[in-house]
């Protein structure tokens, strides 16, 4: 093999790997039951834990919880958790996560720009359809002029009408998208600023399909032992903002600053870059079987 000059950076290459890892890491897959911590609880042993239910014989009540695998830790002696526990713990634990001002503002300020960029470019896509739309109704005027003029054969006029037709409603139906389009961003700005004014509040309201893109975008994983949050390993855009100073975490009861895992920052983030995080969310979940 030779030696070749890079397409791309390897600073760049590693950000895509990252995440092309993220989106076959939490596919959303057709499940009897499905479980909000699945693909981010951890043993301390090192394995994934798994979702599983349990019925109680005496009353027939499904029990719902979290175990360890064991599949390359037979040694492991963890016990199970109920998942109400953890996820109740997760969602606790979020209290004490939120936003500084600065940072706040500074998504505010990007917020106002990327709706304002979204009304200049739909008002110019819709202008360039009115401009084409009045183009094709002088030309079907014309046509029809030259119907009555006895100018232009009846197959003729017949074939060229229909093909104006057709255009026209091509156009009609492309205007509908770029209306249907535009109405999506205000939704998905209103979602961004709750998340980043509250972030507990808006993740106890979300379902449970957003629930789990919030917690895609914050954390790799939660390490539990002895039924306890151990550890926390934040995304590498999280960990990016906990280094920025961007991230207030308070403790009440969770000795949180510690539970958070220090390491090394591979990729840089900007604003830009939240934004994009933040547009993903309004993506529908990819079913696979």
């Amino acid at each position: 093999m030779g030696k070749h000059i890079p397409l791309i950076s390897k600073k760049l290459f590693e950000t895509c790997k990252y995440v092309l890892q993220k989106h076959r890491h939490f596919l959303i897959r057709e499940r009897k039951y499905d479980f909000l911590l699945r693909g981010f609880a951890y043993c301390s042993c090192g394995m994934r834990l798994v979702g599983d239910q349990h019925i109680v014989r005496s009353n027939k009540k499904k029990v719902f919880y979290y175990h360890c695998q064991k599949r390359y830790s037979p040694d492991c002696k963890e016990k199970y958790i109920r998942m109400y526990d953890l996820e109740r713990y997760v969602e606790e634990m979020l209290k004490t996560v939120g936003f500084t001002e600065d940072f706040i503002e500074e998504i505010q300020e990007l917020a106002k720009s990327f709706i304002k960029s979204g009304r200049q470019d739909n008002h110019g896509m819709k202008q360039g359809i009115i401009n084409m739309k009045s183009a094709l109704e002088t030309k079907r005027n014309k046509l029809e002029d030259l119907l009555i003029d006895g100018c232009i054969e009846k197959e003729t006029y017949k074939r060229k009408h229909a093909e104006i037709t057709e255009s026209l409603n091509n156009l009609q139906t492309q205007m509908e998208d770029i209306e249907k389009e535009g109405n999506l961003d205000m939704p998905l700005v209103e979602e961004t600023l709750s998340l980043v004014r509250n972030i507990y509040d808006t993740y106890k309201k979300a379902p449970m399909p957003l629930k789990r893109h919030y917690l895609r975008y914050l954390f790799e994983r939660f390490v539990i032992k002895d039924k306890r949050v151990v550890e926390v390993v934040p995304t590498p855009i999280f960990q990016s903002l906990l280094h920025a100073n961007s991230v207030r975490l308070t403790s009440i009861q969770l000795p949180l600053k510690d539970l958070f895992c220090n390491r090394k920052i591979e990729f840089d983030f900007s604003l830009q870059s939240v934004k994009t995080v933040f547009d993903e969310l309004r993506l529908q979940p990819v079913f696979t079987t």
